[in-house]
């Protein structure tokens, strides 16, 4: 898989981030082994301490978990998923209104542009 980093987030936050979505779309299933720090550092070509710093947060935030020896497991927590899912997309908006209102758009502004581009059947917005 290509992933590309932002200038806007930390790397590792940006991983960790990743591995979440992963997880919400059924890429890592619950009680899932997850690949080794060394294999998710050479997919996503970083320096495997930034990755096992990802992880961590992971771990921390209870949506991973070690078993010693053997690895590092998907959470089995019920509606974990939805809750990931919940949060990616509230990053999502976060940013969304962070740019607009750096563009000089008011957050009704925003809110509007969203609608009217839903609005749209092709997907396309002409402004």
């Amino acid at each position: 898989m290509s992933f590309t980093f932002t200038t806007q987030r930390s790397i590792y936050v940006q991983l960790a981030d990743e591995i979440k979505q992963r997880i919400v779309l059924g890429i890592y299933q619950a009680e899932e082994k997850l690949p080794s720090v060394r294999d998710f550092a050479k997919e996503f070509s970083v320096n495997p301490n930034t990755m096992q710093k990802a992880l961590t947060e992971l771990e921390t935030r209870g949506i991973i978990y070690t078993e010693r020896t053997n690895g590092k497991f998907v959470c089995a927590r019920k509606d974990m998923s939805q809750e990931l899912r919940q949060e990616l997309a509230k990053d999502i908006v976060k940013e969304y209104i962070d740019q607009m209102t750096k563009l000089g758009f008011s957050i009704t502004e925003a809110e509007e542009f969203i609608s009217n581009y839903g609005r749209e059947k092709n997907g396309a917005f002409n402004v």
